[in-house]
């Protein structure tokens, strides 16, 4: 059965991104020498996500991928400025208003594979509407001091379903409970 998760790289103090949205040295751990069990993780993420719901923001810092997101699923954009001629018009992009439909959407799109949840912001409003099953952080040994927070700053229950050291970062896994 699929669920909803969000994975993201995230500092010892909570950021995903410095306030001006660097991310130097939060995803070293994917390129670290002999670091098998860090490939392994990420094939797994991609070899189980079906669709993947991000924000607008996101999509203009990434250029849209240029048109083609990494994990090579359907993407759906949350937005209330759903642009008039995307630049990637024939790249697997929904632009949807709201954080419910973008994941209702994203589920038919995924079938039994999972939505992954690319956005700080929409991870909360995830959050918020109790849509999220699970949080999944790549913690790594930095702490940028300020910054963008992965996780809102808001009273969450999570229960540890796994963690696994690697070579420049810690994975954990949550479930939240609902």
């Amino acid at each position: 059965m699929s669920k909803v998760i969000s994975h993201m790289s995230m500092s010892l103090d909570g950021f995903v991104a410095s306030p001006q949205d660097q991310i130097d040295g939060l995803f070293d751990w994917m390129w670290a020498p002999d670091s098998a069990d860090n490939a392994q993780v990420l094939q797994n993420a991609k070899d189980a996500a079906g669709a993947l719901v991000g924000g607008r923001r996101l999509y203009d810092l990434a250029n849209g991928w240029n048109g083609q997101h990494p994990l090579g699923v359907p993407v759906f954009i949350v937005t209330h400025r759903v642009p008039e001629e995307p630049p990637y018009p024939e790249a697997p992009y929904t632009f949807v208003e709201g954080v419910e439909e973008a994941v209702a959407e994203a589920k038919l799109a995924a079938g039994d594979k999972n939505v992954v949840i690319a956005s700080p912001n929409i991870v909360a409003q995830c959050l918020a509407a109790g849509l999220l099953d699970e949080v999944h952080i790549s913690l790594v040994p930095l702490v940028l001091g300020a910054g963008i927070r992965y996780l809102p700053e808001t009273r969450l229950e999570l229960e540890l379903a796994g963690a696994t050291p690697g070579t420049g970062v810690t994975q954990l896994v949550y479930r939240v409970r609902k």
